[in-house]
Formats: C-alpha cells, structure tokens, sequence
C-alpha cells in the first residue's frame, strides 16, 4: 500500500482560510466609513457561513434563528 501524505489543503479548515483570504482581498468601496459599521468582510463571512449551513435564503436563516432564541427564553 503506497504511503499517502495528507492533503492539508483539502481540509475544511483549509478552505475557509482560503475562503476568507478571498474575501479579504476585497475593496469595500461602500462610501459609509463609519468606524461602527459591519466590515465588508464580515458581512461576506456571514452569508459564507449561512450558505454552509445550507439555509436556502437570509429569511430562513433569520427564521431558525428565531426560532432557536423563542426556545431559550
């Protein structure tokens, strides 16, 4: 059996680094410069890891959310 060495690269870990260098890489040209505004990488973060979560839009994610929080109180 051939010794195989990991792919470390293929690794979800990985990929979301590369993911978020991607996204860092771009301008944010929105002309509100507020200091305590959402970053553009953020905002692109967020809707990466709504669509990882396989949420089918912003609503339902926004819905389950609900949901979720109604639950605890």
């Amino acid at each position: 059996m051939p010794d195989h060495k990991p792919r470390k690269h293929l690794c979800l870990d990985s990929m979301i680094q590369m993911i978020y260098d991607s996204f860092d890489s771009i301008p944010d040209h929105r002309p509100n410069r507020r200091k305590d505004k959402i970053s553009l990488l953020d905002t692109l973060m967020s809707a990466f890891a709504m669509m990882h979560l396989k949420y089918p839009s912003l609503l339902e994610f926004d819905r389950e959310r609900e949901t979720v929080n109604s639950a605890l109180i």
